[in-house]
């Protein structure tokens, strides 16, 4: 019985994980990999890649450039504004624990710059997403 149920799941398990040997590899392709908190990383043959690199990579389509530039766009609005953010709630973090009292006036304007921030980093994250596919599209 025991045997049976363990044949069963091993055949379930190998079904269902994509084979690497199905997925077809493209020389110049550009791997996009989700990082767990969010984040995107690239690979090109096995290397990875800075944003930088991957802006003089994607120089030459100029579709996908312009998506590229728009999320580095996005991300900087995003960054600004998720730090000043983050400062104004730190800092009356910090004062409520040097004693004083919070003012929920600043600890809410820090909150509205990180919402604010939000759109421009999703944003960001699907003109990157963009750009790589149009980048890809000409080697398939």
């Amino acid at each position: 019985m025991i045997k049976k149920i363990a044949i069963i799941l091993l055949l379930i398990y190998a079904s269902s994980s994509p084979g690497i040997a199905q997925q077809p590899g493209y020389k110049d392709s550009i791997e996009l990999v989700k990082v767990p908190l969010g984040g995107l990383q690239f690979y090109q043959h096995d290397k990875k890649l800075t944003m930088r690199e991957l802006t003089n990579i994607m120089r030459p389509n100029p579709e996908a450039f312009n998506y590229l530039k728009e999320s580095k766009t996005n991300n900087t609005v995003a960054f600004i504004a998720g730090f000043i953010g983050g400062a104004l709630i730190g800092y009356e973090l910090g004062s409520a624990v040097g004693g004083n009292e919070i003012n929920w006036g600043v600890m809410g304007a820090g909150t509205g710059f990180i919402v604010i921030g939000i759109p421009f980093d999703i944003g960001g994250k699907r003109n990157t997403r963009k750009a790589v596919y149009l980048y890809n599209a000409a080697f398939r």
